[in-house]
């Protein structure tokens, strides 16, 4: 009965389709019939709203099929600065290299093989996203149709409908960011952001991005709603999200709008509910830093595949090295008395390269088992203290700004020392440290955009990416990609198949990208 009801309201996901209004109505009417409680609705959330865990089976892709793997929003890694080619094997357990190179090297078409051949398989991360939001809006308009005549009911019907404005708030936010240019004030009622779909039945017309500020807008009332729903509600797991999780997903959103004022006190809501860190003195090099029991840990969805990309195995008849490093860049910013540095970097199993990630999952544990937490969108109390320390900052608050900071390095560094920096130095050492802590969680390329536009500190880097090409498994040559400051390519544009069914959309500017300067072997 349950699967039924899955399947049946999963024809309705698309949200571009073309069906017409009496085809959707008469299907609709049947779909209705089969949702006989709020705990149906629960299950439907849970299966097709939150996002899912993934996991490789060494050897074979039988623990995960090949969508589970790459729908999910791992090319958030694979744009920003962290991450680097290793040049040694070609071999690729997941592929990253081929599927992710439009990404990796900023193209002007993400739908691009190394070849620059067209291949498509872009519009999956769009499709994803709006098909979870689709799912969310079912939720939302049977929740209140469902009979509750019992207290426990009337709170299990209450944190459901809260748990799907939370995630439609998420799921809008993060195609913001990915589809649209980052939030600035005083150009956001005229920037195109995304479409805004909040009904549930499928919408047979053109639909067109609406103003940044309108898509922020919705985020901020979702998450109102679903501050309302959750407020006094147990947590059920950090797999479904809670008041305190929606208070820290506000403070984020704020602080991407430059409402500094609003961040740190939605971050100080947090820390009140929620304010335990992990003191790193007690860890040992190979412990997990980021799970599911840690103190810090508020909510999860998603899987941590990147981890896979690191991992190295001795095969029967091939050796599977590390397929990235982490960056030159990112290793300069970890500083000698930073704990981090040995609990989140080190070197492979195997071959013993180095620098890998060790952050999550180790080596081998990251074959064959399910992450306890995300490398996308993970929930961790370190985030309100920093965003507490930036927003703080950014406002002329700079002595909560050092004493939040303060706080937060006591349980990072070997010996605490005081922060006396000011002005811009204050806040790029935020920035830093944000970088720092959430490696290779998602955070980085959303924080290199939202810097850019800045308005009391602007900032923007060159980055450069350097593609390998091959002559079997011998390094040929490699072509390095640059990220200029300040560039368009910061917005990724809206896919081509996307586009072919939904012209009114119009596209975001990216400019053609050639390899800046190229290296043989």
């Amino acid at each position: 009965m349950k699967t039924m009801i899955r399947t049946s309201l999963l024809l309705l996901a698309g949200m571009f389709a073309g069906s017409s209004c009496s085809d959707f109505l008469e299907e609709y009417s049947q779909d209705k019939a089969q949702v006989e409680s709020w705990e149906d609705l629960n299950e439907l959330l849970l299966g097709d709203g939150y996002l899912q865990p993934c996991r490789f089976v060494s050897g074979d892709n039988s623990g995960s099929t090949a969508s589970e793997i790459h729908s999910n929003l791992d090319i958030l890694h694979f744009m920003s600065d962290e991450l680097k080619e290793n040049p040694d094997n070609e071999n690729d357990l997941l592929s990253y290299r081929s599927d992710k190179f439009a990404f990796y090297t900023w193209q002007q078409d993400t739908g691009v093989d190394q070849d620059l051949r067209y291949v498509g398989g872009d519009e999956a991360y769009w499709n994803m996203l709006y098909e979870k939001i689709n799912t969310c809006n079912m939720v939302l308009t049977l929740i209140d149709e469902q009979p509750a005549s019992r207290e426990e009911d009337v709170a299990g019907r209450e944190r459901v409908k809260g748990e799907a404005y939370f995630l439609r708030a998420a799921y809008y936010f993060l195609l913001a960011n990915l589809y649209a240019q980052p939030y600035h004030p005083q150009t956001a009622a005229s920037t195109p952001g995304v479409p805004i779909k909040l009904s549930e039945y499928v919408e047979d017309r053109e639909f067109t991005r609406e103003p940044l500020t309108t898509v922020y807008g919705q985020i901020l009332a979702d998450l109102e709603q679903a501050e309302a729903c959750l407020q006094g509600k147990e947590r059920v797991s950090v797999y479904h999200a809670d008041l305190t999780a929606t208070l820290l997903l506000r403070s984020r959103v704020y602080l991407y709008m430059q409402d500094w004022e609003a961040a740190a006190r939605e971050a100080r809501r947090v820390l009140e509910l929620q304010d335990g860190l992990l003191d790193l003195h007690s860890l040992s090099p190979g412990a997990d830093v980021v799970y599911r029991d840690s103190p810090e840990t508020i909510f999860s969805m998603g899987g941590y595949m990147i981890s896979v990309a690191f991992a190295d195995w001795r095969g029967m008849f091939d050796n599977y090295m590390p397929a990235y490093f982490i960056s030159d860049e990112m290793m300069e910013l970890f500083q000698r008395g930073d704990l981090r540095t040995s609990l989140f970097i080190g070197a492979s199993e195997n071959f013993r390269q180095s620098p890998v990630f060790l952050k999550v999952n180790g080596q081998q544990r990251a074959w064959g088992n399910y992450s306890e937490v995300s490398d996308y969108f993970l929930l961790r109390t370190p985030e309100a203290y920093l965003t507490l320390a930036e927003a703080s900052a950014c406002a002329g608050d700079e002595a909560e700004a050092r004493r939040t900071l303060e706080t937060f390095l006591e349980t990072r560094m070997e010996t605490a020392s005081s922060i006396t920096q000011t002005g811009s130095e204050l806040v790029g050492l935020i920035r830093d440290e944000r970088a720092r802590e959430f490696l290779l969680e998602g955070h980085r390329w959303f924080d290199l955009r939202r810097y850019t536009v800045c308005q009391p500190y602007p900032w923007s880097k060159t980055i450069e990416h350097g593609h390998v090409y091959y002559d079997s498994y011998d390094p040929l040559r490699c072509d390095y990609y640059r990220l200029e400051t300040n560039d368009p390519a910061y917005t990724l544009p809206i896919p081509r198949k996307v586009l072919e069914f939904q012209v009114s959309l119009g596209d975001n500017e990216r400019p053609a990208r050639k390899p800046a300067r190229s290296e043989n072997y």
